[in-house]
């Protein structure tokens, strides 16, 4: 491993450059707000000072850095930016650390269940935030928990164009405040980055703390490269609303053309506009034979179409318009000599400026500021009227004037960022029951993870016949679209949505639409095309981007899976000692979890002593089985499953909390065993549709009955646990014949330990486990 003298020395062996001074500053101190313009190099401000804090073993270095963006096309470039650095990281320390780019869909990268080890988490605002809530966007149901433990302890997050994300900003402030307030294993804390940053938006009402603010200065403009950058001129102008107007498409392409020059850049507010300006130019540029390329880039395409429009954008070319919305206005790593912007917020401009003469590399270029020509009936979606008079009138007083970073960096405050919603710790506290409510419904967050109509939901095509011989969603296939469109596309024939509790596709009304989960339509459906995306109008058949079907919806994640428990054949004993040895593992590599070690380990011994219930054995073929694990097996092959439980919904992690508590063992250990698999956790009720016993006094719930029996069992360690009858007292509220409710008991474990470190104390128990199942190290 090479050995650095000081911190600009292992940066520049990473990045090939010099840090600026700024760079080096931030390494020195703990900063809350970064103020940086664009182009300045925030990404590597943060990941450097983090892989530098790791190389030199700096005490209380967070495990995880989640990188929190507003827009997909930010993710994706910040993920292969960063990506480059941790391989050579990697390469000159003997390191392993590895990065994550978090989008919906079926996720095989198993990040979620190496809780010790350092790690690179890139996405949006929505991924990552739903998964901090309990409520993660387009993942499975089930693993909802393991996501919220790790991403509110011990992790370091980093918001950055905060002035692009609304709402989820105040969400992102809250839920510092709580994880303060609450407490979290190890240290977690936040940074906020944007080249324009007001201090008063970091800031809510249970996170107040005073901000370490960091800011580019003028010593740090003595470095001619920086300099340049904050320095380049931008022509800004705002043509005669009869020349263009944001109204009038036909007129604005006319503009556009006359105006354009080697590449252009045009930002318009919402993807219908931008559509619309890409079917007008086109048709146009064919009328008067433009050769200049034009491509369309927005929110609403599928992950390998966008990736191939974002290579284009990067791709040197002589000619070439780029038709876009907000998501190219920041982090994007192009430039042009003529920008093109629909009126927007003070703050949004100033973003979008770094789309113009990015680096200084222009003699001349022009942001032309395209108007609205009746203010009075223009919706200036996604932003408020007010934002935009108020940036109209401080641009146009620079109307046929040059400005540069410094001018724009003295009237930045004057923006301030809109929320609508703020979280609350009791909305919190809620969010941690993941149970679905009475009419089935999960919480909506959507409004705290975006404002106004931008939320979206995931679409995605399959050729089907059966849609039960459908498998879920690879992350490649899934289209966002905005919920409002969804649920008036009334041509839609069919739209299905997956039951995690029955297994299967079911269709589902398009009002019924939920933010963040994933739908399936036939390809024959239409609305999307590779160049425009998710398109209302489009009746062409679409192309499907998985074509392998499920031979067998029977290993589909439902609520009475065995998947986890397919393997060659073992005892409840043998499978209990791996998993309390891979907690062992885990938790030596993680210091501050080891006042909680006891009961995890306890955890990990009970966790599948469930599985010795009838209900669980007469589903394997015991003829087959090895006779000294008869009746206790814990693993079988695939082949050797016979038939599904003789009571619907049977829960064998049930059986095993209540055993335990039955043989003495404590609230959170009895907690830790029953949430192993994320589908009983905050309350133990019925599910419509169960086997109702015979005795219609008898309490049941997840199949398990009052009464039921467990037999004599020998632990791994010789412990042995006596024949025990299971209680379902625990299913009442108050005061039981066991004790107080299984509910009061939980409401008290969340208010004496806290909800976030009982959700690192789950994931800890279900990595091990979901390691020891699959051979994992």
């Amino acid at each position: 491993m090479i050995a650095y003298k000081n911190y600009s020395e292992f940066f520049k062996s990473i990045t090939e450059f010099s840090p600026y001074p700024f760079q080096i500053r931030y390494s020195e101190d703990d900063y809350t707000i970064l103020n940086a313009f664009t182009g300045s190099g925030k990404t590597e401000t943060v990941l450097l000072d983090w892989l530098w804090k790791i190389y030199s073993h700096k005490e209380n270095t967070q495990k995880r850095l989640v990188y929190c963006l507003p827009m997909r096309t930010l993710v994706e470039q910040t993920y292969k930016r960063a990506k480059k650095y941790i391989n050579k990281f990697n390469e000159i320390s003997e390191s392993t650390i590895r990065i994550y780019l978090l989008e919906g869909g079926e996720d095989n990268t198993l990040w979620d269940i190496y809780p010790e080890d350092f790690i690179v988490l890139v996405g949006t605002q929505d991924i990552l935030l739903s998964r901090a809530l309990n409520r993660g966007y387009g993942a499975n149901k089930f693993r909802w928990p393991m996501d919220f433990g790790l991403l509110n302890n011990d992790s370091f997050w980093v918001f950055d164009e905060i002035q692009l994300m609304g709402d989820a900003l105040k969400t992102g402030t809250q839920l510092q405040g709580f994880r303060n307030i609450i407490g979290v294993f190890g240290s977690t804390k936040s940074l906020w980055m944007s080249a324009s940053l007001s201090p008063d938006s970091i800031s809510s009402v249970d996170f107040k703390d005073e901000h370490k603010i960091l800011e580019i200065s003028k010593a740090d403009l003595a470095d001619k490269t920086l300099n340049k950058i904050y320095r380049a001129n931008k022509h800004i102008q705002f043509p005669d609303v009869k020349d263009a107007c944001i109204e009038d498409m036909d007129k604005l392409s006319k503009f556009v053309l006359e105006n354009h020059k080697g590449n252009s850049i045009v930002i318009l507010n919402t993807v219908s506009k931008s559509i619309n300006l890409f079917c007008s130019l086109s048709k146009l540029k064919k009328q008067i034979d433009n050769h200049a390329e034009i491509i369309l880039l927005h929110s609403h395409f599928r992950r390998p179409d966008r990736d191939v429009l974002a290579e284009k954008i990067l791709e040197k070319s002589n000619s070439r318009i780029i038709i876009s919305t907000q998501v190219i206005e920041a982090g994007i790593d192009i430039s042009s000599s003529s920008l093109f912007t629909e009126i927007a917020p003070l703050s949004s401009i100033i973003q979008r400026s770094g789309r113009c003469n990015r680096y200084g590399e222009f003699e001349e270029s022009t942001i032309y500021v395209i108007n609205t020509r009746d203010m009075v009936h223009y919706k200036p979606e996604p932003y408020e009227k007010d934002e935009i008079i108020n940036s109209y009138k401080i641009l146009k007083d620079i109307d046929s004037g040059s400005v540069i970073n410094e001018e724009f960096s003295s009237i930045k405050q004057l923006d301030d960022i809109k929320t609508n919603f703020v979280i609350r710790k009791k909305d919190l506290l809620d969010l941690y029951n993941t149970d679905p409510g009475l009419l089935g419904d999960d919480i909506d967050i959507s409004r705290f993870v975006r404002s106004g109509t931008d939320i979206n939901a995931y679409l995605f095509w399959r050729n089907f016949e059966d849609p039960n011989m459908e498998d879920l969603p690879q992350r490649d296939e899934l289209c966002p679209v905005p919920v409002l469109e969804l649920e008036i596309a009334k041509k839609i024939k069919d739209v299905y949505t997956y039951s995690w509790v029955l297994g299967k596709w079911v269709l589902v009304k398009t009002d019924r639409i939920i933010p963040g989960n994933f739908y399936m339509i036939h390809s024959s459906s239409g609305f999307y095309s590779k160049d425009i995306g998710w398109d209302m109008k489009s009746k062409n058949d679409v192309m499907p981007l998985m074509k392998i079907k499920c031979k067998s919806n029977n290993n589909r994640t439902s609520y009475e899976d065995n998947n986890s428990s397919v393997n060659q054949w073992k005892s409840i004993k043998e499978h209990s000692f791996e998993v309390y040895q891979k907690v062992k593992k885990i938790m030596s590599n993680i210091p501050y979890i080891q006042t909680y070690q006891g009961e995890i380990e306890e955890a990990a011994k009970w966790h599948d002593v469930g599985k010795a219930h009838e209900v669980f054995q007469e589903i394997i073929n015991q003829n087959d089985a090895p006779s000294s694990i008869k009746n206790h097996i814990a693993k079988a092959p695939k082949n050797e499953w016979i038939g599904k439980y003789e009571r619907k919904y049977f829960r064998h992690e049930l059986v095993s909390g209540l055993a335990a508590l039955e043989n003495g063992k404590n609230d959170l250990v009895a907690y830790l065993v029953v949430a192993h698999h994320g589908k009983v956790r905050n309350s133990i009720r019925a599910i419509p549709d169960e086997k109702v016993p015979r005795d219609s006094n008898k309490k049941f719930a997840r199949g398990v009955w009052d009464g039921d029996k467990i037999k004599s069992f020998e632990f791994f360690n010789g412990e042995i646990m006596n024949d025990t009858t299971l209680k379902l007292s625990y299913m009442e509220l108050g005061e039981t014949q066991t004790g107080e409710s299984w509910d009061y008991r939980i409401l008290e474990l969340s208010s004496k330990i806290g909800i976030f470190k009982l959700g690192l104390m789950e994931n800890i128990l279900r990595s091990a486990d979901q390691r020891a199942s699959g051979g994992l190290p």
